[in-house]
């Protein structure tokens, strides 16, 4: 069977104040401007299918240093 789908991972690190520092992207790409890549990658013919928040590293207080979220992105892959 063909795939009927072409799928995108973006990963995007924000720093303790929950503001994107960078983000790269599962074709090789990276981001500089915080989460400006959903509109280019919407423009692209990306859809957004999931988001999934995380945590890396704690203060002494327990509180978080850097929060990780990953984009699950899909699109109709182009017919051959």
């Amino acid at each position: 069977m063909q795939k009927k789908w072409d799928y995108l991972t973006v990963v995007a690190d924000h720093n303790f104040k929950g503001r994107p520092e960078q983000s790269r992207a599962s074709d090789g790409r990276t981001f500089s401007r915080g989460e400006a890549f959903m509109q280019q990658l919407g423009e692209e013919g990306w859809e957004l299918v999931a988001v999934v928040f995380g945590t890396s590293g704690h203060d002494e207080y327990g509180n978080p240093l850097n929060y990780i979220n990953r984009f699950y992105f899909k699109r109709p892959r182009p017919c051959d």
